[in-house]
């Protein structure tokens, strides 16, 4: 089992470990990064893979499965700031994915959310802000609870290249990126191999 508690545990690595726990929890410490791990919950579906109640920590290359929330952000009176996962695996079994319960600015970056129960979300959000870049979900199963201060904002990268009719790339090409409001979000230029 992993559990890193507010016992001062600060700025650790945790590397290439298979962990198997009820929960396994973070909660206290801060800067630590998780980096190709295996953490397991067999708990039962109250129980998180992790449950993570600590500031600024790093999830990297991680395979994160359980019964329960795969992860849990933030418990109770207990909140979790500035957390980055990416490119992990999170499974669940028999509930959502991801909650957020206190906490905020968790972002994740190329991540991949899979849920093997067709009652519940993949993401449930009760509080903060928080961010997801090119990670894998089905979006239109989001829940909010009813008493929720939270916002969910989402994006994804695109590779942008202009070619002429021979297929070779044009440089110099300016390209600019709307949104819905028709507004300029991005531009910039191609280089030699046309691509932005």
């Amino acid at each position: 089992a992993l559990t890193i508690t507010s016992g001062g545990t600060n700025y650790i690595l945790v590397t290439n470990n298979n962990l198997t726990a009820r929960t396994n929890a973070v909660s206290g410490g801060s800067g630590n990064n998780f980096t190709y791990n295996n953490l397991t919950s067999f708990g039962l579906t109250g129980f998180s893979g992790v449950l993570l109640d600590s500031d600024n920590n790093q999830f990297e290359y991680n395979n994160i499965s359980s019964r329960g929330y795969t992860l849990s952000v933030g418990n109770a009176g207990d909140s979790a700031e500035s957390n980055v996962f990416e490119n992990n695996l999170l499974v669940s079994e028999s509930s959502s994915v991801v909650y957020f319960g206190n906490g905020s600015d968790t972002r994740f970056v190329n991540d991949t959310l899979i849920k093997n129960s067709a009652t519940s979300n993949f993401i449930e959000l009760s509080h903060g802000n928080h961010t997801l870049t090119n990670v894998t979900f089905d979006k239109n199963n989001l829940s909010f609870f009813p008493s929720a201060n939270a916002s969910l904002e989402i994006y994804w990268y695109m590779d942008v290249n202009v070619s002429n009719s021979n297929g070779v790339g044009v440089e110099g090409a300016v390209v600019n990126a709307y949104n819905t409001s028709s507004l300029v979000v991005d531009n910039g230029s191609t280089g030699a191999d046309g691509f932005v």
